[in-house]
């Protein structure tokens, strides 16, 4: 997943977590997976933080450990319908 918010004055308004959000509501009512699973890099703080907000939970290094491999359990976090 690639989210960008183009314009600095968007940044850390919350919108980048709502789209998180919405595609994690996205792809449960398509799928029905157990776990939703993405690898940001380390140096990106700003992504992991979002991901984070929106229920992702860290659980591994990988690529020689720059990047993280985060999680999201769909049948522990039901994400809501109004994002």
């Amino acid at each position: 997943m690639d989210c960008f918010i183009g314009e600095s004055e968007l940044f850390n308004k919350g919108i980048g977590t709502k789209m998180v959000k919405e595609f994690i509501n996205q792809i449960i009512q398509e799928d029905a997976p157990d776990f939703i699973v993405l690898d940001p890099s380390k140096e990106n703080k700003r992504a992991i933080r979002c991901y984070e907000k929106a229920g992702f939970k860290s659980r591994s290094e990988i690529n020689e450990g720059t990047s993280l491999v985060m999680e999201f359990n769909c049948s522990l976090n039901r994400p809501s319908h109004s994002v």
